[in-house]
C-alpha cells in the first residue's frame, strides 16, 4: 500500500528519503488522501533539508479540491513540534534564528487557518509558548524584541499566558545583559507576581541572575533591590534551589 511505504519514508533517517517521499506522492496523483500527505510532510520536517518544500507540499494540501484532503489538527501539530525539535538540534546560532523565525512564520499560517483555531481552542497558548521559546534560546540579537511580540501579540488575541510564557521572555531579555532588558524584566516579574502566575525554577532564576548581574555591575538601585527581591524568597522552599543556584552566576 502507498501510505505503508509513505509512512516508512517518513519515519526513516537515510538522506534519500524525502525524495522518495515526496516522489511516490506525486506519483499517487488522485489517490493521496490526508494521510499521504501528512506523512510526506512529517518526512521533509524530520530531515535538515530546505523548508521550502514544507511550503510547496503544504499549499498543494491546503488547495487540494476534496475538502477530506486537506489538512487536519494532526498535520499541523507534526509540523509545529518537529520544527521545534530540530531547532535544539541545530548548532549554529544563524541556524536556529532561521529556524524559530520559520516557527514564527508557521504560527501565523494557524493563526489565519479558521480550522486550526477552531480545532485548538484554548491549546493556542502552546503553539505561541513554543514559538517564543524557540527563539529565546537562538542566542540571536532579535531573541528578546521577538519573545516581547509574541507576549504582546497573546494578549491582544486573548491568548491565555502562564509561567511558560514569561519565562522565556526572561530568558530571551536576559541575554542582552543592558539596564533595559532589566528593567523590563523587574516589570514582567512583577506583574507576574501580582498575576498569581506560578513560577517555574528557570524564571525565578533567570530573573535573579539579571539583578545580581546588574547589582555587580556596581549600579547602587539595583544592589538595594537586589537585597529586597532575596529577602522576599529566602523563605520560599518551593524556591530554595532558585535561590542558592544564582549565587554561582
Amino acid at each position: 500500500h502507498y501510505n505503508t511505504v509513505l509512512n516508512a519514508w517518513a519515519k526513516s533517517s537515510q538522506p534519500h528519503s524525502v525524495d522518495r517521499a515526496v516522489t511516490l506522492l506525486r506519483r499517487m496523483e488522485g489517490m493521496a488522501d490526508r494521510f499521504s500527505y501528512t506523512s510526506t510532510l512529517d518526512a521533509i520536517v524530520r530531515s535538515t533539508g530546505s523548508l521550502d518544500r514544507v511550503e510547496e507540499v503544504l499549499q498543494q494540501f491546503e488547495n487540494n479540491s476534496n475538502p477530506a484532503c486537506r489538512p487536519d489538527i494532526v498535520t499541523y501539530n507534526i509540523i509545529f513540534n518537529n520544527l521545534c525539535r530540530r531547532i535544539n538540534q541545530e548548532e549554529s546560532a544563524q541556524g536556529k534564528a532561521k529556524l524559530a523565525d520559520w516557527i514564527e512564520s508557521f504560527l501565523r499560517r494557524l493563526r489565519s487557518s479558521k480550522q486550526f483555531v477552531a480545532v485548538a481552542g484554548d491549546s493556542l497558548y502552546h503553539y505561541y509558548n513554543e514559538c517564543a521559546r524557540a527563539w529565546a534560546y537562538t542566542g540571536s540579537t532579535e531573541s528578546a524584541e521577538r519573545t516581547l511580540r509574541l507576549l504582546r501579540e497573546m494578549r491582544e488575541n486573548g491568548v491565555r499566558v502562564n509561567g511558560n510564557t514569561f519565562k522565556n521572555v526572561l530568558v530571551a531579555l536576559a541575554k542582552d545583559k543592558d539596564e533595559a532588558s532589566v528593567q523590563k524584566a523587574r516589570e514582567l516579574f512583577q506583574e507576574m507576581e501580582a498575576a498569581g502566575v506560578v513560577r517555574t525554577h528557570t524564571t525565578v532564576k533567570t530573573y535573579l541572575g539579571m539583578l545580581l548581574n546588574a547589582a555587580y555591575s556596581q549600579r547602587e538601585a539595583n544592589n538595594v533591590f537586589v537585597e529586597r527581591v532575596f529577602e522576599r524568597f529566602r523563605s520560599d522552599r518551593e524556591d530554595a534551589f532558585s535561590y542558592g543556584s544564582v549565587f554561582v552566576l
